[in-house]
């Protein structure tokens, strides 16, 4: 048991920063793209389903969440091209009604949300179709996970949090493979769906039921330390890329 608030705080800000540089990857070119027409350049954005496997699977049910890539092509056909991922799953789910402070009382209530998350980010080589009707890919990738649990006070009346704090958090290297198919409804716009499977080795990290409030007004932490390999599916829209 681990009575301290976090882990691993100071590994955050690179966690952050890299998902962000990811997301601007992704966006500015799609986007710089659109504005051209015909560029090669192509990206998509997507529901995302996390499935536990190995000895993670022993700790964790599942996770759900929303993933975005982009694809920049490294020949004229565009058919071997630099892939950047980004993505965010939630694999847990804490709410608690309580006294805003033991000062004012319960004259004042708050809803404590804790999530327990994983950012995920990678970038790695793709293989692909990129034009016609079906658009066959696979890939590879290596990158990060950052696994957090924080914890955020809303208004009973607001959903917009006014504090928050993260409890516990892990950064691991993350690596994987997978493929998909982009299934064309116009020249630029299609149905993109597939699946990874990424190592992403031996991390700590919390699950619901595991910060427990002691009546001194601190908290109780149990982390697990397992494997945490993932299965992600994604279902989403694919932008950009050849003519149909």
């Amino acid at each position: 048991m681990v009575a301290a608030r976090s882990s691993h705080g100071a590994v955050a800000p690179p966690a952050i920063a890299l998902v962000a540089t990811l997301i601007a990857t992704v966006a500015m070119p799609v986007a710089s793209a659109a504005q051209r027409g015909g560029s090669p350049i192509r990206g998509g954005v997507a529901a995302i389903y996390g499935a536990p496997i190995g000895e993670f699977e022993n700790f964790v049910e599942r996770g759900w969440g929303l993933g975005i890539h982009g694809v920049l092509p490294l020949d004229p056909a565009g058919v071997i091209g630099l892939r950047a991922d980004g993505g965010f799953l939630v694999y847990g789910h804490e709410r608690q009604r309580t006294c805003l402070s033991r000062t004012i009382g319960c004259r004042i209530l708050v809803d404590v949300n804790t999530t327990n998350s994983i950012v995920l980010a990678g970038i790695g080589p793709e293989l692909s179709l990129p034009a016609g009707p079906i658009r066959p890919y696979a890939n590879a990738r290596a990158g990060l996970a950052y696994i957090a649990t924080t914890s955020a006070v809303e208004g009973t009346r607001s959903d917009e949090d006014f504090a928050s704090t993260t409890n516990f958090d892990d950064l691991v290297f993350s690596w994987g493979g997978g493929g998909g198919l982009a299934v064309a409804f116009s020249r630029r716009v299609g149905l993109d769906v597939g699946v990874v499977w990424l190592d992403n080795g031996r991390a700590s990290y919390l699950r619901e039921g595991d910060i427990v409030d002691e009546a001194d007004g601190d908290i109780r932490l149990t982390p697990v330390r397992s494997d945490t390999d993932l299965v992600v599916f994604h279902v989403g829209l694919s932008i950009g890329g050849g003519s149909r």
